[in-house]
């Protein structure tokens, strides 16, 4: 809720876990490039208040963005999967594991 809240300037609570994923992959920033990285990411499905409005249309946050969009909203979305999860919720909790390590040359 915490997270939301400084990314979103929204205050949601959570309804229930959704997705774990998993992912491994190069590190492309230039201080570690190349080094193997693991990352694990956490995504629930939150209540918005009933009066909901975005604070903003875009917030940026370094090298990201963040921009509040329709499920249908012809864009890329990240994670991948989100827009499933947005669109057809399931009842039970849905792990990912994405290994991008051979689409990329560490060298």
């Amino acid at each position: 809720m915490r997270e939301v809240y400084e990314e979103t300037g929204v205050k949601m609570t959570v309804d229930r876990l959704g997705y774990v994923n998993e992912v491994y992959f190069f590190n492309d920033n230039p201080k570690d490039f190349g080094k193997p990285v693991y990352e694990l990411a956490f995504y629930f499905y939150m209540h918005a208040p009933e009066d909901f409005a975005p604070v903003s249309d875009r917030i940026a946050d370094g090298e990201e963005a963040f921009a509040w969009v329709a499920p249908n909203e012809p864009c890329t979305l990240f994670p991948d999967f989100i827009r499933e999860a947005i669109t057809d919720p399931k009842p039970y909790v849905v792990h990912v594991i994405r290994d991008d390590r051979q689409h990329c040359s560490a060298t």
